[in-house]
């Protein structure tokens, strides 16, 4: 099916159109950032400049595509408008109602008189800017079975550097803070990736052509695997259709299932396809017309789930449902009460939180305009069902949520729009439902922008991308969660490093009251999507020096690769995480 480039002619022509606007409005988000230094090698990168919005238009970035990411600026709350106010905001909201769902306006009269260091870490955690700058724009994020980071950018959303094929990648070590340069292949921009069974980075799709002048972008058909133990690429076979804007998923016999994307010509297929590594082939899957970056999730049976959240305008009214890859049916998931609001969930993000047995999924936040609602789909239920979940602390798309290993999620980043950051983190507890309100972040994130956990923890954000190629924020900020401020923490000294479904294995730990034991999946996030992060509760018995823990035998609850093994304490402290392979 084509998408409709007319529509989309009218968008670009009504944008450029309204630019004249800009010079003339100024709206309430603020300005930010003095920049860090370059680390050693890396001098003389373009320095970001602030952030601040200039009119309530509808635009398109200088070099990319700003036609899908939504409006250049709109109005920012005046609570989360600059991380002053932001953090009066988290104060009050703590003040106000006991760390309460956050569902009724925050208090306003102490905005901007809060600083930093008045927010207690052990209650709001805390946040830190390195003081260097990456050589590249961080469009995908993934965490390696290494401690590594693979940061890609392809051509990063600037069109003269895919005429020049300056296809960027790096590896950061933060431990080290040490940047390799991994140059990928390919115009990798606007990929779908996954982490395969072997800890390696697959890549799928990317871009061949930048808007052209009928408003069509056009995809690759290219597969790369990043080779972690040698930081070197391969190429797959390439897919049966191009792909630009994919979301790729990993399934529990280690197989990859790819939705979506614009292709060769600017279409979006409604035909999806599946590569199986044991027989290099890619085979096609059953029609399903899906939103571009749509986000599904893997269900306990086997199944996959869309669960509402995108990326751009193609498909968006489609329904979430829940379907087979292999078969032909689906099943709606029901929504009674009309919260799915489908045509306003652009750049919101889905997350499985909690224990992936638990099959519960939260939609948080999209635009455009922004929103603040959120949604919960129980998926252990006999009909899946939209529930109202908390309202986010302000109205924002372009969300990034990470889990955390005391089960918990982190949810942070976005803007009313490219241009407008808000200034807004919380933490959502899955088992009661409910959000709290942490530090905000200093630096704004918009469009472009992820985060991930990283083993010790914390954190990690990337990116931001408002219009104009020197406005990329190319800084690091890194949240550490209250958890770290609230003693010693359990210390996990002995696992095994190749565990198996249904196996029973000995963990020697230790640490105060009942320990339990977690594995994540380590994150590989783009465009507010991570379709395969996923933590999950092991049964675990206590034993002399540390506990007996047994996997499950449902591969589609951890479908097979590497993970990060977790101890929490009886005061949900976590460890810091080390490395198994399960298979």
């Amino acid at each position: 099916m084509r998408r409709n480039r007319t529509s989309t002619r009218a968008h670009v022509s009504a944008a450029a159109a309204f630019v004249s606007l800009a010079a003339l409005t100024v709206s309430t988000g603020a300005a930010h950032g003095a920049s860090g230094a370059a680390p050693p090698g890396l001098a003389g990168l373009a320095t970001p400049r602030g952030l601040g919005a200039s009119a309530l238009i509808l635009g398109v970035g200088s070099s990319g595509e700003g036609q899908l990411a939504g409006p250049a600026t709109a109005p920012v709350d005046p609570t989360h408008a600059t991380p002053a106010a932001a953090r009066a905001a988290a104060l009050a909201a703590h003040e106000h109602d006991h760390m309460s769902s956050m569902t009724s306006p925050l208090p306003r009269a102490r905005a901007g008189a809060v600083s930093a260091a008045a927010l207690n870490p052990a209650v709001y955690g805390r946040w830190t800017t390195l003081s260097y700058k990456l050589p590249l724009r961080t469009i995908h994020a993934t965490l390696l079975r290494t401690g590594k980071f693979l940061l890609i950018a392809g051509s990063g959303n600037i069109a003269n550097d895919q005429t020049i094929r300056n296809f960027k990648a790096y590896l950061w070590d933060p431990r080290t803070n040490g940047l390799t340069s991994v140059p990928v292949p390919y115009d990798a921009f606007c990929s779908g990736h996954l982490v395969d069974a072997n800890g390696d980075v697959i890549v799928f799709g990317g871009t061949v052509g930048y808007l052209a002048r009928d408003g069509a972008w056009t995809g690759s058909d290219k597969a790369y695997k990043f080779n972690v133990s040698t930081s070197t690429w391969t190429a797959l076979p390439s897919m049966k259709q191009a792909r630009w804007y994919p979301t790729s998923v990993l399934d529990a016999r280690n197989r990859f299932l790819n939705y979506s994307g614009f292709d060769a010509k600017g279409a979006v297929p409604p035909t999806g396809e599946m590569y199986d590594p044991a027989t290099r082939k890619w085979t096609p899957l059953a029609s399903r017309p899906l939103p571009l970056y749509a986000s599904l999730q893997l269900l306990k049976d086997g199944r996959l789930a869309y669960t509402g959240a995108y990326f751009g305008h193609d498909y968006r009214t489609v329904k979430p449902s829940v379907f087979s890859p292999l078969g032909t049916g689906r099943v709606e998931i029901r929504d009674p009460h009309s919260l799915l609001d489908p045509t306003h969930r652009n750049a919101a993000m889905s997350a499985l939180v909690g224990s992936a047995d638990k099959q519960l999924v939260w939609v948080a936040g999209g635009g455009f305009p922004a929103q603040r609602s959120t949604y919960f789909i129980d998926f252990n239920a006999h009909a899946p069902t939209v529930v109202a979940g908390p309202r986010l602390g302000t109205a924002k798309g372009f969300v990034s949520i990470s889990h955390l290993p005391d089960m918990t999620a982190f949810e942070t980043g976005g803007g009313t729009s490219t241009s407008t950051p808000v200034y807004e983190a919380s933490i959502l507890n899955p088992s009661t439902r409910r959000l709290t309100a942490m530090a905000p972040p200093r630096l704004g994130r918009t469009y472009h922008s992820s985060a991930v956990t990283m083993p010790d923890g914390r954190v990690v954000t990337f990116g931001g991308d408002p219009p104009g190629d020197k406005n990329f924020e190319l800084r690091i900020e890194i949240f550490s969660p209250p958890y770290l401020f609230k003693g010693a923490r359990p210390k996990l000294t002995a696992a095994p490093t190749q565990i198996r479904y249904g196996g029973t294995y000995k963990v020697r730990a230790k640490g105060s009251g009942r320990l339990s034991v977690v594995l994540m999946r380590p994150g590989s996030a783009t465009h507010s999507l991570d379709a395969n992060q996923r933590v999950l509760a092991l049964a675990a018995k206590a034993l002399k020096g540390g506990l007996r823990v047994t996997l499950p035998r449902n591969r589609n609850l951890a479908p097979p690769g590497w993970y990060l093994l977790f101890v929490n304490d009886g005061a949900h402290r976590p460890s810091v995480g080390r490395w198994v392979h399960l298979s």
